[in-house]
C-alpha cells in the first residue's frame, strides 16, 4: 500500500510537471515562437508556484461552491488566467490572482464561450472512441493558450500570405 501511494505520488508530481511545461509549449505555439520537444521538460522553475496557485484556486473552487454553485463557477471563470500568468510572466501566487481576477471578469462572457466549447470538444473526442481525445486535448490546450493571450492584450500571430509581386489591381471608376 506505501508503495502504490509513493508511486501516485510520483506519478502526480511527474504529470504536474509535465504539465507546466505542455502549457508553456502551447504559449510557444500561439506566438510562433520555437516550440521545441524540450520545453516540455522546462517546468522545473515555476512547479513550485505553480502548486501553490493551483492548491489556491481549488480551494477557493471548492469553498465557493459548497456556499452557493454560483459563486465557484464564477471564480472558475474569473480564475482561469492565473495558471497562465504564473508561468508566463514569472509572477508569484498571489499576484497571479489579482491579474486574473480583473482579466477574466473583464472577459467573462469569452470564458463561459470557452469553457462550453472546450466542453463539447473534449465529449466529441472521448465520443471517438477516446481516439479522439489525443487530438482534442492539444487542441483545447493551444486554444486556451490564445485565449489567455488576447485576454492580455496580445495579438497572437496569424499566419500571413505572401505579398503580390504583380502589378496592383485597377478598378474602374464609376
Amino acid at each position: 500500500v506505501l508503495a502504490s501511494f509513493s508511486l501516485d505520488i510520483a506519478s502526480s508530481v511527474v504529470d504536474f510537471w509535465l504539465g507546466i511545461g505542455l502549457a508553456k509549449l502551447y504559449l510557444a505555439v500561439t506566438r510562433r515562437q520555437d516550440a521545441s520537444f524540450g520545453i516540455l521538460f522546462s517546468g522545473g522553475d515555476r512547479f513550485f508556484a505553480t502548486l501553490g496557485g493551483t492548491i489556491l484556486f481549488v480551494l477557493g473552487t471548492i469553498g465557493l461552491t459548497l456556499l452557493l454553485i454560483i459563486p465557484g463557477i464564477i471564480f472558475m471563470l474569473w480564475a482561469w488566467p492565473y495558471y497562465y500568468l504564473i508561468i508566463d510572466r514569472q509572477c508569484h501566487v498571489f499576484p497571479s490572482f489579482s491579474v486574473a481576477i480583473p482579466m477574466g471578469r473583464l472577459n467573462w462572457f469569452n470564458s463561459i464561450l470557452l469553457s462550453v466549447i472546450s466542453f463539447g470538444i473534449a465529449i466529441l473526442g472521448l465520443l471517438a472512441l477516446v481516439i479522439g481525445f489525443v487530438f482534442a486535448a492539444p487542441f483545447i490546450g493551444v486554444m486556451l493558450a490564445t485565449a489567455y493571450v488576447m485576454m492580455k492584450g496580445e495579438t497572437p500571430h496569424v499566419a500571413t500570405t505572401p505579398k503580390n509581386t504583380g502589378t496592383p489591381l485597377t478598378t474602374p471608376m464609376l
